[in-house]
């Protein structure tokens, strides 16, 4: 499921990258996905959902198959690794004055 999860983010956003969950996948992922604007990220996180629930209708048709229990335990290994590891960083601004220590 990994593999495929990669070969699906390759074909969304047109990175080079292995199918494998690297580090170095994820930099580049990263990287090119947060120059894109919040309008094309949406998209691609749409589509991105739509092969994932297309690909898990028919893994799952079958619960105890292999291939359903390995997109179960990948989409629980990686839930929040994903947020970490993908999120675009948001830079805060503040306009807010410093804490006083009273």
């Amino acid at each position: 499921y990994i593999a495929k999860t990669w070969e699906w983010i390759k074909q969304i956003t047109d990175v080079d990258v292995k199918p494998e969950n690297t580090l170095e996948n994820w930099v580049i992922y990263r990287e090119k996905s947060c120059k894109n604007s919040e309008v094309q990220r949406f998209e691609n996180v749409n589509e991105f959902g739509k092969l994932t629930g297309e690909y898990g209708l028919v893994a799952c048709m079958n619960q105890f198959s292999k291939e359903c229990k390995e997109m179960e335990e990948s989409i629980i290994s990686t839930d929040n690794a994903t947020e970490q590891r993908a999120g675009c960083v948001k830079k805060m601004v503040t306009t807010s004055s410093p804490s006083r220590n009273t």
